[in-house]
């Protein structure tokens, strides 16, 4: 059997099969003879049977005929026995196909715009038998690709196949060419058939090609194509307008040339201001009909003609030397942004094509007048002559007015001050003097404190004849030392212009406040016994001149020199200087009345209630020591008394041992007084006591 089919100019290549085991695994060689379109005789080919099974080839130069031929074997001789076999009857016919033939073949397809699904190539093939074939093809220039088209039917030479949309991507020139053809049995390689075609792009725009000049009101605005990827030719365009404005699809033709193109939007047809969208709806090149499918817009804008009505304006009455101030309100007519104005001034100053620039917001704005076009004081008017806007839209000629006062400043040259000095916590009075220029009337003035009291305060005052006065309130002036006045503003209270020629009017006084009196050491202690007065501390007290005592930190509390002092009592001391300013401090002096060397101790008391020495009364004991105790014994040492500083002197009665009768009789008794200071023995002795 054939092992494959067979095509004029191959050999055919002959399968053995020994279905019943007669030929052993070995080498053999088959004699063979061809008959039919092609003849051989004795022909003799080596075979190896493996398994019962082997192969050999006819060569193709003994195959040169199409058409049918018969093989014969004659015999089979084993290559190693030498051993032979006539064979009378195996023999098998094949064909011999001849290969596809596409001589004289051509190749047509038609040019298409891109993204249009797949195209058909028609092939021409007068010498290609009837039957389906595969066929290779490559394509190159704009779009490359090798594929089989299969399943190709032809009928009388003719037949086509589909190239895919896949590998058809971009546009402009590719060639197409078939390489190889084949049908069920044969091929035939090595072709060159080809041709080419156009694929036309689709005319696509994006926004970043499309601009569209924003204008003013009542001007034509210029649509233009830039940077575009569009072929040069004729284009049909589609566009309609939204937006502020609206207008229904319209086409135009247009030139694209090095991409780009560009016609005018009539002014009639953009009527409102604001915001205008014009959308692209379609594009078709007219050369060769490919038309875009896709939309794309850009906006643009339409603006104002900026103008301002009288009732518009209005402008403050200044003060000399400052710039003046246009304001605009409810203007309407100029949109939000910056506008640049002519204007004139006339009157009291004059100036023409002056410019400067205006900002509005919410028909709000302020425009600047210099104070250089301001020399004069006196009524003055603008009158604003033209308005541009930022967009470069410019008003109509104006004639829009205002006018206003530039008001006289007033002239303090010569003012001066003088202020007394001054105590602590009372009011300074401050003159001002020297402003004969200053007309009479009401002012506003705002002086500044320095040094020791700072503080910045407002005021409104009289002038007369240049003169005024004001006071300075004890809480502006809460610090001792040198303190510094300036009158740093002076405003007239009707026009509120203020002075320029204040100058440096600035003075010093001082807010006396002594130092309260120092204590010599050891000043506040005495021994009560002694009977110690106000005056006796206050001799201790330096200087001696001007001093004050009193019993509390604030207050009148004023102190007598005769007043006896309080043992652990504060009293507080202040000075007063030659200016009669009495210090806001006072010294704090804790009074120590326990400062003794002795205290005096009774030798007898005479308890019969007459009145007169009733008790046994040891003076001041619980002032110089008031932890003392003392106790009392009887001539048999039995104690018949205890007290300290809490109990009552002894009575002559006993509360300690009482055996009978507490009324103890008389005779003489014995003490101890332990003083418990830490520092002071105890004291003993004899007591008389005598009824």
């Amino acid at each position: 059997s054939l092992a494959t089919a067979v095509c004029l100019g191959n050999a055919a290549t002959i399968n053995v099969t020994s279905e019943n085991g007669n030929l052993s695994d070995g080498t053999y060689i088959f004699t063979y003879n061809l008959s039919g379109i092609n003849t051989s005789g004795d022909l003799d080919s080596d075979i190896t049977i493996t398994s019962g099974k082997g192969s050999f080839n006819i060569p193709a130069t003994l195959l040169a005929n199409a058409g049918t031929t018969q093989l014969t074997v004659s015999s089979v001789n084993n290559s190693i026995t030498g051993c032979s076999t006539e064979v009378g009857n195996l023999s098998f016919s094949f064909d011999i196909a001849l290969p596809p033939d596409l001589n004289e073949a051509s190749l047509s397809i038609a040019d298409f715009c891109a993204e249009s699904g797949n195209k058909s190539v028609n092939i021409n093939a007068p010498n290609l038998s009837n039957g389906t074939y595969s066929l290779a093809y490559s394509l190159t220039g704009a779009n490359t690709a090798t594929q089989t088209a299969t399943g190709v039917d032809f009928a009388n030479g003719s037949g086509s196949f589909d190239l895919p949309e896949a590998i058809l991507t971009n546009s402009g020139e590719t060639t197409i060419m078939v390489t190889a053809v084949a049908s069920a049995t044969c091929r035939t390689e090595n072709l060159v058939i080809s041709t080419s075609f156009q694929i036309n792009a689709i005319p696509q725009l994006k926004e970043e090609n499309l601009n569209v000049e924003s204008v003013c009101l009542g001007e034509n605005s210029n649509f233009s194509i830039r940077g575009s990827n569009l072929d040069d030719g004729n284009y049909t365009l589609s566009y309609s307008l939204s937006g502020a404005n609206s207008q229904a699809s319209t086409s135009m033709t247009i030139t694209i040339s090095n991409g780009s193109a560009g016609f005018i939007i009539a002014a009639n047809a953009l009527s409102q201001m604001g915001t205008t969208s014009l959308t692209v709806e379609s594009l078709q090149n007219i050369d060769t009909g490919c038309q875009s499918t896709s939309t794309v817009s850009i906006t643009f804008e339409l603006f104002p003609i900026p103008s301002i009505d009288p009732e518009n304006i209005s402008a403050m009455d200044i003060c000399f030397g400052e710039a003046g101030m246009l304001s605009f309100s409810a203007a309407s007519r100029l949109a939000d942004g910056t506008y640049t104005v002519t204007y004139s001034l006339s009157e009291a100053n004059n100036s023409s094509s002056n410019t400067a620039m205006l900002t509005i917001n919410d028909g709000t704005g302020i425009l600047d007048i210099p104070a250089a076009q301001l020399v004069s004081t006196g009524s003055t008017t603008i009158t604003i002559e033209e308005v541009v806007s930022e967009t470069g839209c410019t008003s109509e000629p104006l004639a829009v007015s205002t006018t206003f006062e530039v008001l006289p400043r007033p002239d303090a040259s010569g003012l001066s001050l003088n202020v007394a000095d001054i105590c602590l916590n009372t009011t300074a009075m401050v003159s001002v003097s020297g402003a004969t220029n200053l007309s009479d009337g009401e002012y506003t003035i705002t002086y500044q404190l320095g040094d020791s009291n700072t503080h910045e305060q407002t005021q409104e005052v009289i002038f007369s004849s240049g003169e005024t006065s004001f006071t300075l309130s004890p809480s502006l002036l809460t610090n001792a030392g040198n303190t510094t006045i300036a009158i740093s503003q002076l405003q007239n209270f009707i026009s509120q212009c203020s002075a320029t020629n204040l100058g440096d009017n600035r003075i010093s006084f001082a807010v006396q406040d002594p130092e309260p009196p120092s204590l010599m050491a050891g000043g506040a202690a005495f021994c009560i016994n002694d009977n110690p007065t106000a005056a006796d501390l206050l001799d201790r007290l330096s200087p001696a001149e001007g001093v004050t005592l009193y019993t509390s930190e604030t207050g009148d509390n004023v102190v007598t020199a005769t007043t006896a002092l309080v043992n652990r009592t504060t009293y507080y001391a202040s000075q007063t200087n030659a200016m009669g300013c009495e210090s806001s401090q006072r010294l704090a002096i804790s009074v120590d009345l326990t400062n003794c060397d002795n205290i005096f101790i009774p030798e007898a008391f005479s308890p019969n209630g007459d009145g007169v020495n009733d008790r046994f009364i040891i003076e001041n004991i619980d002032v110089v020591y008031p932890d003392y105790t003392i106790e009392i014994f009887n001539r048999n040492g039995n104690a018949v008394f205890k007290g300290n500083a809490s109990s009552e002197p002894w009575n002559g009665n006993a509360n300690q041992h009482q055996l009978g009768n507490k009324i103890l009789p008389n005779g003489v008794y014995f003490y101890i007084i332990n003083y418990n200071d830490g520092q002071t023995a105890p004291k003993q002795g004899n007591l008389y006591l005598n009824r």
